[in-house]
């Protein structure tokens, strides 16, 4: 036998063994800080919403230093990894602009039900004018606790709080909620409010403001930032005919369907090089825009996505997607929530109003939320004004706005990718993609032809 073989087999085990012995101390210590010791950080603000929380950060815990967009949801992270590779513990807040509502139960039932647990303890606390609703979940790992909170905000808005921790101290999850809960501050938006000011004044006018000679058409360019044409957008807004057109979505039901009296088309085309993409929206509306509802496609190098969307009086909006996977949500959308399909109607009435600065939510045709700041700027020396639009939930996406003095927009400058987008006339968009003719032409037809084409 080789005894010395052995002897270092022997002597690397023990040195294994120690190392393990070792790392479970360290984690033991981190814990043993950690709960004695919970460092925070400082007030981290979402602007947008007009609140702030702090989160654990220091001793083992690593925090995000602002707020990320994702989903139609504001998250702020911090995990808890003493020297392991997977985190011990994790604290995540939500702000969701557009959540369905849903009683604290329901929503207690739901992450439960997601991490096969059950309720153990329900119980509601108050930090300043905010109520928060809580729950303690427990699950068949015994190693395993979840703390759930959730308090319900002005403007349909929803703020939730979650503790996970997988090292078998409930004591540590209960703490570290509860410090976040009590750092919670929320004193509102203004500029929020007042963004659901326009709104309202918009569904007031209705029509009558926008679509004197019942029917509206823009053509616009979009070049790179070398001048060069790669692509073009066309809007048409009309109301429908006599004849009610064949198309349908089928998220509409009949008597909502009878109301939508406007119909409107929106075709963007980006052509480079060899590939090229497309993507058509189907759009209706009543004459109050109190309903809406679009069916959006889009066609390129992925394949075919297909997004139908439907928004009524209440707020509650329905999206149904289908692609590569396919998907159904419902969101309750704020007062300040409207379509980017009509933003040049609140440029308008923003300039009418005489507000400075406002945010409002811009639902985009796949049905996405894009909360955007928007501010008066310079007047144009041309005549007409000028307005600044800064997307809140994607960083270095802002733009600039042209209006001609008839509230029109001619011009629109793209910070990313220095792109513009100029009004144009119809003829000049067929010139230079002729390979669109058709389409274009027929464009008083397209209801027509998406109904036959389903």
């Amino acid at each position: 036998m080789n005894w010395a073989y052995e002897t270092k087999k022997y002597g690397a085990d023990k040195i294994i063994l120690l190392g393990l012995f070792a790392v479970s101390l360290l984690i033991a210590h981190f814990i043993v800080q950690s709960k004695s010791i919970i460092l925070f950080s400082g007030p981290v603000r979402l602007n947008y919403a007009g609140l702030s929380v702090s989160m654990p950060a220091g001793n083992g815990w690593q925090a995000d230093k602002q707020w990320k967009y994702h989903e139609n949801a504001f998250t702020l992270n911090s995990s808890f990894s003493p020297g392991t590779k997977n985190p011990l513990a994790k604290a995540r807040c939500r702000y969701l602009p557009a959540a369905p509502k849903q009683a604290p139960n329901v929503l207690f039932e739901r992450e439960a039900s997601a991490v096969d647990g059950s309720i153990a303890q329900t119980g509601q606390s108050q930090t300043g004018v905010i109520i928060i609703d809580w729950a303690h979940i427990k699950t068949k790992d015994p190693f395993l606790d979840i703390f759930f909170g959730t308090a319900k905000l002005p403007n349909n808005n929803q703020f939730d709080i979650e503790v996970y921790q997988a090292a078998g101290d409930t004591n540590l999850a209960e703490q570290v909620f509860k410090s976040i809960a009590e750092s919670l501050k929320f004193q509102g938006n203004q500029l929020l409010e007042a963004g659901s000011e326009i709104i309202k004044e918009i569904k007031y006018t209705g029509t009558d403001g926008f679509l004197d000679d019942r029917s509206r058409e823009s053509f616009f360019f979009i070049k790179d930032a070398k001048g060069r044409g790669i692509g073009f957008t066309m809007d048409v807004l009309r109301y429908a005919s006599a004849e009610r057109s064949k198309d349908s979505v089928p998220l509409i039901d009949a008597q909502t369907e009878e109301r939508l009296n406007v119909h409107g088309i929106n075709l963007l085309y980006i052509r480079q090089g060899r590939y090229a993409s497309e993507q058509v929206t189907f759009f209706k509306t009543d004459d109050r825009f109190a309903n809406f509802a679009w069916k959006n496609e889009i066609n390129g190098i992925a394949g075919r996505i297909s997004t139908e969307v439907l928004l009524d009086e209440t707020g509650i909006m329905t999206v149904e997607k289908t692609g590569s996977v396919s998907e159904g949500k419902n969101y309750q959308v704020s007062p300040a929530a409207i379509p980017e399909l009509l933003s040049e109607f609140v440029f308008g009435r923003m300039i009418i109003s005489g507000y400075e600065k406002i945010i409002v939510d811009m639902i985009e045709t796949n049905g996405k939320i894009a909360p955007a700041l928007i501010w008066k700027a310079e007047n144009n020396a041309e005549g007409g004004y000028v307005l600044n639009v800064e997307f809140l939930n994607d960083q270095g996406s802002s733009q600039k706005v042209y209006l001609d003095s008839q509230m029109r927009i001619f011009k629109v400058l793209l910070q990313r990718g220095n792109v513009t987008v100029q009004r144009t006339e119809v003829e000049n968009i067929l010139r230079e993609f002729p390979e669109q003719a058709g389409l274009i032409l027929r464009r008083n037809k397209m209801f027509e032809q998406e109904a036959t084409s389903n």
